[in-house]
C-alpha cells in the first residue's frame, strides 16, 4: 500500500505520525484535516477510505489509539512490542 510506504518513509513511530498530523488543540485528527493532509500527498481519491481504516472505533475521528490499533503494526512494531510489556 503506498500510503504504508509514504508514512514508513516520514516518521519513524506511530506517536510521532500522530502528533505530525493532529490538530494540537484537539488532539485527535479529523476527516477534513486528515483529507488535506492525504491530498498533500497525492491521496486525493482515497482518503476516505483510509480515514474509515484508520478510525478504528468508529468515532468520526482519528485518536492516538485508533492510529496505533491500525497504523503502528506497520509503522514501527516495536512500538507494539514496547507497550505490551509495560
Amino acid at each position: 500500500m503506498k500510503f504504508l510506504a509514504k508514512a514508513r518513509g516520514q516518521h519513524a513511530t506511530t506517536k510521532d505520525a500522530f502528533y505530525s498530523w493532529c490538530d494540537p488543540a484537539q488532539n485527535y485528527i479529523s476527516h477534513s484535516h486528515f483529507g488535506t493532509l492525504m491530498r498533500s500527498w497525492g491521496f486525493q481519491s482515497a482518503h476516505d477510505e483510509l480515514f474509515a481504516w484508520l478510525d478504528s472505533d468508529n468515532d468520526g475521528r482519528i485518536s492516538y489509539e485508533d492510529l496505533f490499533r491500525t497504523l503502528g503494526v506497520h509503522l514501527s512494531p516495536q512500538e507494539d512490542h514496547y507497550f505490551r510489556f509495560q
